[in-house]
Order: structure tokens, then C-alpha cells, then sequence
């Protein structure tokens, strides 16, 4: 099976990576990944080939870790449509663009959020949730290795990505209008919402919430509004997991 490559070409390299730096760190991975169950890849932008990708074959579509590793790049193309590839490619490189207009200390505080739709072998859609970091950086700061999760996104939605610094409130969302990433603010939820949140995911019905917390039933009702409206979901499942994602509990 040929191999893809996933070199980038705004990542320049002088001279080639210290290598001996990615094993601990690799290391702390497959340590995390033994109580855990992420969907895990790690791209090598200097070698051109996945780093690592996780045991976790769930979200490989009917391929194999070691098939995905054979792969590169090609496996994406594989289990992506024309139209989301065409997203993907452009998102990242707008990504890695923002990234190095950051001082260099701020450059692995950066975190790329993307929702988009993946093709098995039979050819069913579903849609999945994918996050980006920077894993490694080379001496002269640029991205050397990403580390990516993907997981099922708790909703069928359409394509959506945004930027999250995770020292900071700042976001960027994606314009599909303007092609590009535009400011944005990052919602957070009160105390109350939070608690509201947290109870729910106990089992605790609107009237159980209401008599809890010393409220109305119509006041649970509007936070509840309020709590999928700031996490742009539509239901408690689909809210606790995004706020759980999103640093807001």
C-alpha cells in the first residue's frame, strides 16, 4: 500500500530533530493511554509520516493501526469526502499559520478544534470531533510533531472549527464566509449553570434540580436555555461533554 506523506510546507528544518527528546514524551502517552480511551495520533512533520497512532481502532473506519502507519496522509484521504478534505487542509494550515505569530512560549498553549464527517469502508458517514495541539517544536520554534484526538462528536453537525489558548479566555472561530479565523469570545457558565450541569449528569430531573437548589422549575428551565445556547447543543448529554471539553465546568 503506498505511503502519503504529511509534509507541510510552511514548516522549514535546518537540521533534523533531536529524537531522543520524543520517546519520554511518547512514553507519558501509552502511559495516559492505559486509563483512557482516546483515539491518539501523533504527526512527524519532519520525517512526513505519523509518529504514533493509538491501539484505539474504532475511529480507523475498518483499518488497522498498522495499516493507518502504512498510510500517512493517505489514510485521511481514504476516510474523508472531497469537500471536508478540502476543509481539513485549509483549517490546518491557517492553524499552523496563527501558531508561529505567537511568542514561542505561547506556541504549545494552542489547541485547533474541528467537527467533520469520515466514510468507512462501506461507505457510511459519521461525524467526528478532532483536536490539535502542538506536541514538539523544533529549535527554531516551528512545529516539529502535532498531536492530535479524535473522538465521535455527540451530535451530526455540520463542519465548524475554531482556536482555544489555553492560558487565556481567547478564541478564534472559523468564518466559512470569510475563509479565515475571526476573534470571538469564549462563553463560560456561571456557578449556577454549573451546578445545574453537574446535577443533571446525576440523574437529577428539573424538579429534583429546582427543589436542590431552592428554585423554580422555570427557573432551571432558563438556565438550561442559557447552558445550551453558550455549549451549542440541544441536550444535557450533548452539553456536559462539550463543557467538559472546553475547560467551562
Amino acid at each position: 500500500m503506498e505511503k502519503s506523506q504529511i509534509n507541510h510546507p510552511l514548516l522549514p528544518f535546518t537540521d533534523a530533530p533531536d529524537y531522543n527528546l520524543f520517546e519520554p514524551k511518547l512514553q507519558i502517552i501509552k502511559d495516559m493511554l492505559r486509563i483512557c480511551n482516546e483515539n491518539i495520533m501523533i504527526l512527524d512533520y519532519y520525517k512526513g509520516e505519523y509518529a504514533y497512532v493509538s491501539s484505539k481502532e474504532y475511529l480507523y473506519c475498518g483499518y488497522t493501526e498498522n495499516e493507518v502507519l502504512k498510510m500517512g496522509s493517505a489514510f485521511i484521504q481514504k476516510i474523508t469526502t472531497e469537500d471536508d478534505l478540502q476543509f481539513i487542509g485549509h483549517v490546518q494550515g491557517l492553524f499552523i499559520e496563527y501558531i508561529h505569530t505567537l511568542p514561542l512560549e505561547r506556541r504549545s498553549k494552542v489547541t485547533l478544534f474541528m467537527n467533520h464527517h469520515i466514510k468507512d469502508k462501506r461507505g457510511s458517514l459519521f461525524s467526528v470531533d478532532i483536536r490539535l495541539t502542538p506536541f514538539l517544536l523544533n529549535k527554531e520554534g516551528y512545529i516539529w510533531m502535532m498531536l492530535g484526538t479524535a473522538s465521535f462528536s455527540p451530535k451530526a453537525q455540520q463542519m465548524e472549527a475554531y482556536i482555544e489558548i489555553s492560558d487565556t479566555l481567547e478564541r478564534l472561530n472559523y468564518s466559512f464566509a470569510k475563509k479565515c479565523f475571526m476573534p470571538a469570545k469564549m462563553e463560560t457558565l456561571t456557578d449556577k449553570e454549573k451546578l445545574i450541569l453537574l446535577l443533571n449528569s446525576r440523574g437529577y430531573t428539573e424538579l429534583d434540580t429546582a427543589n436542590n437548589l431552592h428554585i423554580s422549575v422555570n427557573t432551571v428551565k432558563s438556565h438550561k436555555r442559557n447552558i445550551y445556547k453558550k455549549t451549542h447543543t440541544t441536550n444535557f448529554s450533548e452539553a456536559f461533554v462539550y463543557a467538559s471539553m472546553h475547560r467551562m465546568l
